[in-house]
């Protein structure tokens, strides 16, 4: 795969993010059909989102969506595919930095 090398670490402004992975510029969930993987940009930090990382290295992923349940639709079923995702934490307006590429461990809801 073409991120493989791709270091925990690693900052990118949303323009290069965006570039790179041929994806939206906006959004938390981003599938990019150019090379068949996911995109989650969060930030924990706005307010609307409450994604936690967990203790054990998990992270607790809401889902996209602002009200209610989150529902198995959309950019969120798409979690659901055995395609690479790649995890990213805003750090700053525009600028976010790579955490590492993750798996759906489960779906606990």
């Amino acid at each position: 795969m073409l991120f493989e090398n791709l270091e925990e670490g690693t900052i990118f402004s949303s323009d290069e993010l965006m570039k790179t992975f041929k994806i939206a510029v906006s959004g938390e969930i981003r599938k990019t059909n150019t090379y068949n993987c996911l995109v989650i940009v969060t930030d924990p930090k706005n307010g609307v989102y409450k994604d936690t990382k967990l203790e054990n290295g998990k992270i607790l992923y809401t889902g996209k969506g602002l009200y209610g349940d989150q529902e198995l639709v959309g950019e969120n079923k798409i979690c659901e595919a055995n395609i690479p995702i790649y995890f990213f934490g805003t750090i700053e307006k525009e600028k976010c930095m790579y955490l590492g590429k993750v798996v759906v461990d489960e779906f606990p809801y």
